[in-house]
């Protein structure tokens, strides 16, 4: 009997074992049913033998599989750990495309940003950079296209979903190369607290370098008051000689000698020195608070006769409005005068090369309904731009060169004038 036609199968694109092995038993089982004959007995031998390889074939797959199952098992295993670690991580996970935008957001990049995943994916990273820092960060990450395999670190500002600005520290790695990533790979903390905890401590050294500047300036101080205290009562007896004497040659000059004004002018300023002294005195002078019932336009005045020879010297012009009569104040004279002079020095300050300072004491009345006093010190300085005149009452600061002001001075006097019931406020229009 002739054999029957086999039918063509499609080539394989590589060989496979186990399927040559089972077209061959078809081939051996044709055989015997094309009936007896030595080809049948030939193919029934034939067919234990495949049968043998077919067994030892099947137990071999068997064993590639098994092995196949167990990688996958094991894979499996890896990709839950690592997504696990990522996942529960306090430091986020993002992955970056080329051109910077984020194709993966772990759990920690969500709470660290406050946005969804949703709202990330997609997004440019650089869309979320604080403007100050945009140059910087994208001259790390172009080091980071330029580096595959490299880390690079940095610290920057993004943009919380509430609005704020958190500081973080993060480091970048080119895996675009890498089959299984093909990204860059951005790990990344928040340190919003170690950079508050880091400004505050450069407050506190700022405030203790601030302090211990004060308190050498008030060491100089203390022993210049001394030194004037010392020269002041040098100075009065002098003074009390020549007021005496003038005084003695006028009793003896007739109304209209010619020689009596001179002498008269001489009076004048003996007095005026004696004036000057007693301020001194007074200012030197350590006492607890006194409250006392005082004339503001008096105190004012003297004032700016404890700054005459300052202001002269800066060839400052000061114009003097005081009202005829202004109520009365209950205050302590001494620091409601070191208020008079610490405003006076700042107006001087204000105009090193000359101008007008403006004094004015009027009456007012308050809110309460009872009468009170208002003091104007107008200067026609540079002035302060808004953001200068919005700290303007912070301690410590100060505008003034190094060594030249501590900072206090206006919080000082506000706090005088506060727990005297009074308020101060401090405006620049143009000029001064």
């Amino acid at each position: 009997m002739s054999q029957p036609a086999e039918k063509s199968a499609p080539p394989e694109a590589s060989p496979n074992p186990l399927r040559e092995l089972i077209h061959r038993l078809r081939r051996a089982e044709a055989a015997l049913q094309a009936g007896p004959g030595d080809e049948s007995l030939g193919a029934a031998g034939g067919l234990q033998a495949l049968l043998g390889e077919a067994q030892a074939a099947l137990l071999e797959f068997e064993a590639h599989q098994t092995e196949l199952r167990r990688a996958e098992q094991i894979v499996t295993q890896s990709e839950r750990r690592f997504r696990a670690l990522i996942e529960n991580s306090a430091d986020a996970v993002s992955l970056l495309s080329l051109d910077g935008r984020l194709t993966y957001a772990s759990p920690a990049a969500v709470r660290i940003l406050g946005y969804s995943v949703e709202e990330l994916i997609g997004r440019s990273v650089f869309d979320l950079i604080h403007p100050d820092d945009l140059g910087y960060v994208s001259e790390a990450f172009a080091e980071v296209l330029a580096q595959p395999g490299a880390s690079v670190t940095a610290e920057y500002r993004m943009r919380h979903a509430d609005g704020s600005w958190r500081w973080l520290e993060g480091a970048g790695a080119n895996l675009l190369d890498e089959p299984g990533v093909q990204a860059i790979v951005a790990n990344y903390r928040d340190i919003s607290e170690r950079h508050a905890a880091q400004a505050a401590l450069a407050a506190q050294h700022e405030e203790i370098r601030a302090m211990t500047q004060q308190l050498w300036q008030a060491a100089r101080l203390a022993t210049m008051g001394e030194l004037t205290a010392s020269i002041a009562h040098e100075l009065n007896n002098p003074l009390a000689t020549i007021s005496l004497r003038v005084e003695s040659v006028l009793r003896q000059l007739p109304a209209g000698d010619e020689h009596r004004r001179p002498l008269e002018v001489v009076q004048q300023e003996a007095e005026r020195m004696a004036a000057l002294v007693a301020s001194l005195l007074h200012l030197s002078r350590r006492r607890q608070p006194a409250i006392s019932t005082l004339d503001a336009r008096e105190e004012v005045n003297s004032a700016l006769e404890l700054m005459h020879y300052h202001l002269a010297e800066r060839d400052i012009t000061v114009t003097q409005t005081f009202a005829p009569q202004t109520p009365l104040v209950l205050a302590d004279r001494q620091q409601l005068r070191q208020v008079f002079l610490n405003l006076l020095a700042n107006a001087a300050d204000a105009m090193p090369r000359g101008g007008t300072l403006a004094v004015s004491v009027a009456g007012l009345r308050l809110e309460s309904g009872l009468e009170g006093v208002s003091i104007e010190v107008a200067d026609t300085g540079e002035g302060m731009p808004p953001e200068t005149l919005a700290r303007i009452w912070e301690p410590f600061f100060t505008t003034k060169g190094e060594g030249l002001g501590t900072g206090l001075g206006l919080p000082i006097c506000r706090r005088i004038l506060q727990e005297h019931g009074g308020a101060i406020e401090l405006t620049s229009v143009g000029k001064g």
